[in-house]
């Protein structure tokens, strides 16, 4: 009762915990919002004026920003998502191991006997 019952949803809320940890830990949902915001805020500001050059390089210096962020939000993104990905397979590879568990300590066990004996 205890193996197949309570230890089951105690394993599910702990793997709660680690999809929890790793959804905030890269935290996706404010990368997402925030894709094409500047590199660390790094921007550089248009003065008064008109002066051609001077509005060039500050979009141009802006635009990089941004695809300086938009790449490094990009791949922390995709690193994000890979270890979610790993949290959900080994979790269910646990949780295979763990309801089989019985049945291979039983399997272990024969095994076991049946390599003794033919030693004997």
């Amino acid at each position: 009762m205890w193996h197949y019952g309570r230890s089951i949803r105690g394993y599910f809320s702990v793997w709660g915990n680690f999809f929890w940890f790793a959804y905030n830990f890269f935290s996706i949902p404010l990368l997402l919002r925030t894709l094409f915001s500047p590199f660390e805020r790094l921007s550089e500001e248009y003065r008064k004026g008109l002066d051609l050059s001077a509005l060039a390089s500050t979009l141009l210096v802006n635009l990089i920003m941004r695809l300086v962020g938009a790449a490094v939000r990009g791949v922390i993104i995709i690193f994000g998502l890979g270890a979610l990905c790993f949290v959900a397979a080994a979790g269910l590879l646990l949780l295979i191991a763990w309801i089989l568990l019985p049945f291979i300590v039983f399997a272990f066990f024969l095994l076991g006997v049946h390599g003794l004996i033919e030693w004997i």
